[in-house]
């Protein structure tokens, strides 16, 4: 192979692994057994375990309750949810790094108060997804995500939201009295193998 082409070719590889990076950082699946540990050790481990560093302030942290999470073959987005869910927690992603926030928590509402809930969805590389079905199983409604993937819709504790979208792998949400819900979905790769695009429609093989 000529000089030229083998810099181009490693060039090439480069390139297409750091845009691969994000994506794949999310979409490995990990195990964890996490039992009476501090919150700081276990964003520690997730990072020594994935691509991603945390990003947080220490008073964020400080009065957040030990830590049990045991979970088998799930994303990372799963461990988080369910670890934010139980910290009154939040995070959000930003390229490479995943900031921890305090949620913002509905406090003192009635059983079975409705709020306004929003956040936004995207992909395993971060890009915004527009037209993703919001439905409110438990109140029975929808909304779509809007063209910068952001969505708002009207919620109570304990409601179960999904976040579906031919192509993506659906995704179940209960809510915990966070005003913001951020989900990132994956491509459903078994679904788009099985379809062969014929002109402007599509059909199983």
């Amino acid at each position: 192979m000529p000089m030229k082409n083998k810099q181009f070719f490693k060039g090439f590889v480069l390139i297409l692994f750091f845009v691969l990076m994000p994506c794949l950082g999310f979409a490995q699946k990990i195990s964890v057994n996490y039992r009476d540990k501090s919150i700081v050790d276990v964003l520690s481990d997730l990072e020594s375990r994935t691509t991603y560093s945390f990003v947080y302030q220490k008073q964020v942290l400080s009065d957040v309750a030990n830590i049990t999470c045991v979970m088998n073959n799930v994303t990372l987005t799963q461990v988080l949810d369910d670890i934010c869910n139980k910290s009154d927690l939040s995070y959000e992603i930003v390229h490479q790094s995943i900031v921890i926030r305090k949620a913002d928590v509905q406090q003192n509402l009635p059983a079975g108060a409705k709020f306004d809930l929003s956040g936004s969805v995207v992909d395993t590389q971060s890009e915004p997804q527009v037209g993703i079905t919001v439905h409110n199983s438990t109140q029975n409604a929808y909304t779509t995500t809007d063209f910068d993937g952001k969505y708002s819709i009207k919620a109570a504790k304990g409601d179960v939201l999904v976040f579906s979208c031919i192509g993506m792998i659906s995704q179940t949400v209960k809510v915990s009295g966070n005003r913001i819900v951020n989900i990132i979905l994956e491509n459903d790769k078994q679904m788009l193998e099985e379809t062969i695009v014929i002109g402007y429609g599509s059909a199983k093989k």
